[in-house]
């Protein structure tokens, strides 16, 4: 259309009708699409959130071969509380502390979970961000920082670096009595599992 002539708005609208109907159309399904990615990736945490607590409600006993040693729930949620996460405490399916920082377009959940109050089975952080935002990077200060939990038997240097070079893949290790599980979970959503 060139601007310098004068047109009759009304007849290039009708002749141009098929156009904006597209347009239209294309910017809906822009729309529903970023939309539906927000939502996925808000329901993916969310999933994760319920099967861990699925999980943590399966079995409620400690025994000696599962545990972390030499570290208790305090020293994963205290140093988090410090960073800014909130943390909630669910003692009457004994026990996990849930550590959640954020919303959009960043979050993070911490789950350390034990069958006492006093001891730690497993910790599992999850890290999920709306599209655009590169995960592998938001997530790795967390991700880092939890592999150099100071359990007994660990070697915190080898464990932050196994971490800090397979984020973003699937992939799992054992440094001493540890595991260490990454999981993608999806382009907007990644996992660390610790536990023994």
């Amino acid at each position: 259309m060139d601007f310098n002539k004068n047109v009759d708005i009304e007849k290039y609208l009708e002749q141009n009708k098929g156009k904006a109907i597209a347009i239209a159309c294309l910017v809906s399904v822009i729309l529903f699409t970023s939309i539906y990615v927000y939502n996925s990736s808000i329901a993916t945490s969310s999933t994760v959130h319920n099967e861990i607590v699925s999980v943590s409600n399966a079995n409620n006993t400690v025994t000696n071969d599962k545990v972390i040693p030499g570290i208790a729930p305090v020293d994963v949620y205290l140093s988090l509380e410090k960073d800014g996460f909130e943390t909630t405490k669910d003692f009457q399916n004994c026990c996990s502390w849930f550590s959640v920082k954020g919303g959009v377009p960043v979050r993070y959940l911490v789950e350390t979970y034990a069958g006492d109050a006093n001891s730690v089975q497993r910790v599992n952080a999850v890290v999920t961000v709306v599209k655009g935002k590169n995960v592998k990077e938001i997530a790795k200060p967390l991700f880092g920082y939890l592999a150099t939990l100071p359990y007994d038997g660990a070697d915190q240097t080898a464990a932050r670096d196994w971490v800090l070079k397979n984020i973003g893949r699937n992939a799992k290790t054992k440094i001493g009595v540890v595991t260490f599980e990454m999981d993608v979970g999806s382009k907007q959503g990644l996992n660390l599992m610790i536990y023994r």
